[in-house]
């Protein structure tokens, strides 16, 4: 029996609500060239991975988490970010610290600087509180980690999930001494020179740092099925490279495959992740336009000894649409069938 590989295509929080006439009207407006894409294929199918707002944001880390691992565990993301970023490796628990600043009590992302004078800034002020707490400030390209020996024992929402919301509760063993923390560090960045230097810069003063995602970096064996992953992602890198796929198979080319054994093959388009739908619903149709164009070229490099089925998934905060077509590649552009699920895919009910 020929063996069927999947060759997928995600496009995160790309999913959008089927009672929304907007989106429905911006729907209909994808370009005819991806709907064509998606004629012939099966019912799309929509599951709902999280049912607690506290995870509400997190499905497509959690997604790409189970699919390049084969786990069903939660994402502790913050080693594999750090690893992804080119961070060297700690045998104790990495935290990720996310500045924010307040706005109607709901967590607000602040950009860093990061320039020379904020890290020492940044440093004098967090440095003292999370040595009292047994942690040790680290800097790995754009953000703020911390490890921790011993490690906690806390369930907190990651940050993906918590911001432009009001503070979650912690949860777990350790839930007190997190909070502690959380306050801690509120009153230490609170009139610091940190701020005051964020504030001559033009930058939004820092309320706080967002605690989260901590974990500890392993090696995840058995080794991840994919052949290949495409994607910008610093957190897909980490966890890639984890599961045993070579650096040389995991890149940012958009217009051709690595030189890898056959198996199947995941690319990300990270773009859809940065597209404010609401504001820039031309830069997120054109999107669309430009991954028809990409997913053309992709396919039409794939051997022609191999036989893919194509999976195009689609997610939010808390869900996970696919696609799935099962055509022999060769014949993707030609074979056409009346069955079009581009609606329910990218507009399901449930």
């Amino acid at each position: 029996m020929e063996r069927m590989y999947s060759c997928i295509f995600l496009f995160p929080n790309a999913l959008i609500s089927a009672s929304n006439s907007k989106d429905r009207e911006l729907v209909a407006r994808i370009p005819q060239s991806f709907q064509e894409l998606c004629l012939g294929t099966d019912e799309p199918s929509c599951v709902r991975l999280f049912n607690s707002d506290e995870l509400d944001g997190f499905a497509t880390n959690q997604w790409l988490w189970m699919t390049i691992t084969a786990r069903t565990t939660l994402l502790e993301s913050a080693p594999y970010l750090w690893k992804g970023l080119g961070g060297y490796r700690f045998n104790q628990q990495v935290w990720r610290l996310t500045p924010y600043h307040l706005f109607e009590e709901k967590l607000i992302e602040s950009e860093l600087i990061l320039d020379e004078d904020e890290e020492c800034f940044l440093m004098d002020s967090l440095n003292p509180i999370l040595r009292k707490h047994r942690m040790q400030l680290q800097l790995c390209g754009n953000q703020i980690f911390a490890t921790r020996k011993p490690a906690w024992d806390v369930l907190i929402a990651p940050w993906e999930s918590q911001k432009n919301k009001p503070a979650f509760s912690p949860e777990g063993t350790d839930a007190k001494e997190w909070m502690d923390l959380f306050c801690e560090l509120r009153l230490a960045v609170e009139n610091s020179d940190w701020n005051q230097y964020r504030k001559q810069k033009g930058f939004h003063p820092i309320d706080g740092l967002w605690i989260c995602s901590g974990g500890v970096e392993e090696q995840i064996l058995p080794m991840t099925q994919l052949r290949t992953i495409q994607s910008d992602s610093p957190l897909v890198r980490g966890i890639a490279d984890a599961s045993g796929l070579q650096t040389d198979f995991i890149t940012t080319e958009q217009d051709a495959w690595p030189d890898c054994a056959p198996g199947s093959r995941l690319v990300v388009f990270d773009e859809f992740s940065r597209i404010d739908r609401f504001s820039q619903p031309d830069l997120w149709l054109k999107a669309w336009e430009l991954a028809t164009q990409r997913i053309t070229r992709l396919v039409e490099k794939l051997e022609s000894t191999e036989t893919y089925q194509l999976k195009f998934v689609a997610t939010d905060g808390l869900r996970i649409s696919t696609l799935t077509r099962k055509q022999k590649i060769s014949k993707l552009l030609f074979w056409k069938n009346k069955n079009n699920y581009i609606n329910p895919w990218l507009l399901p009910e449930n």
